[in-house]
C-alpha cells in the first residue's frame, strides 16, 4: 500500500504565513497535515485554510492542559477540523511522574480521556518523547504503563525521540504494532553541532529507514507525517521529506 504523504506543521513555525506554507505543501504533493497545539486557537479559521489548500487533517495535537480544563472543547475542535484522532504530544519535565505508581495514576487519567473521546467517535493517541523510555526505579518504563492501562490509548510514535532515548524503534514497533496509528518521521543529524540542532531532513540523517519503514507498514500505520524540529530552510525540508517518502 502506498504511503500517503503527511506533514507535521510544527516545522512551519518560523516561516509565516501559514496559509502560504499550506499551499506549498499541497503543490509538493502532501495530502494531509497535523497541526500543533498553538494552531488550535482558531480551529474554524484553521479548517478554512486546510480546505482552501485541499489538505486533510486526520489528527491534531492538543496539550494535556486542554484535556484537564475541558475535554468536550477538545472534542469540538477535532470535530471542526474533521480529525478522528487527538494526540497528546508531551508532558513537561516538571509534570513527569517519578515512579511506577505515579505513571500508573497518569495512565489511568489518559484512559479516562480515551473513553470520552471514544464515546464521541474519536481516538486518543500519545506522542512520545525520550523520557517515556527512561527506566523507573523498578526497572519498568513509563511507555509500558501507558499502554498497559487501556487498549484505547494509541500511539503516535516519534522515531527520532525513540532513538534519542537509546532504543531500537523497530523493536518497539514490533512490540506494540496494534497501538500505532501515526508516525512522526523525523531524522537525526550525523553531528549535533549544526544550526538545526540534532535534526536532519528526512532521509538525510542517521536513522535506518530500510528497517523502520517495513516494520511500520507491517504494523498498519495509518498516518505518516514528515517532521523537522528546527529547519532553517522550509522549502528544502519539505521537498526532501516528500522525495524520501515517495522512495519508500
Amino acid at each position: 500500500m502506498p504511503i500517503v504523504p503527511g506533514f507535521q506543521l510544527v516545522a512551519t513555525r518560523s516561516f509565516p504565513p501559514l496559509a502560504a506554507r499550506l499551499h506549498e505543501l499541497a503543490e509538493l504533493g502532501y495530502v494531509k497535515v497535523e497541526p500543533y497545539d498553538a494552531l488550535l486557537r482558531d480551529p474554524g479559521g484553521l479548517a478554512s485554510m486546510f480546505n482552501h489548500a485541499n489538505l486533510t487533517c486526520p489528527s491534531i495535537h492538543a496539550e494535556l492542559p486542554r484535556f484537564r480544563t475541558d475535554v468536550q472543547r477538545v472534542i469540538g475542535m477535532a470535530d471542526i477540523l474533521r480529525a478522528g484522532t487527538v494526540v497528546i504530544p508531551k508532558l513537561t519535565v516538571a509534570d513527569h511522574p517519578q515512579d511506577t505508581p505515579g505513571w500508573m495514576r497518569f495512565a489511568a487519567e489518559l484512559a479516562g480521556y480515551a473513553i470520552k473521546l471514544k464515546t464521541a467517535g474519536k481516538r486518543l493517541a500519545w506522542h512520545n518523547r525520550e523520557l517515556e523510555f527512561a527506566p523507573l526505579p523498578d526497572g519498568s518504563t513509563p511507555i509500558e504503563h501507558l499502554f498497559e492501562a487501556s487498549p484505547d490509548i494509541l500511539w503516535e510514535i516519534d522515531l527520532a525521540w525513540v532513538v534519542r532515548a537509546g532504543q531500537d524503534p523497530t523493536a518497539w514497533i514490533e512490540r506494540w504494532p496494534e497501538r500505532i496509528v501515526a508516525v512522526h518521521l523525523k531524522d537525526i543529524a550525523q553531528s549535533s553541532s549544526g544550526a538545526e540542532w540534532v535534526w536532519a531532513d528526512l532521509g538525510h540523517g542517521m536513522l535506518d529507514w530500510d528497517l523502520i519503514v517495513p516494520a511500520l507498514k507491517k504494523a498498519g500505520c495509518q498516518h505518516w507525517y514528515a517532521e523537522h524540529g528546527a529547519p532553517l530552510d522550509f522549502d528544502r525540508c519539505a521537498m526532501r521529506a516528500i522525495e524520501t517518502m515517495r522512495s519508500w
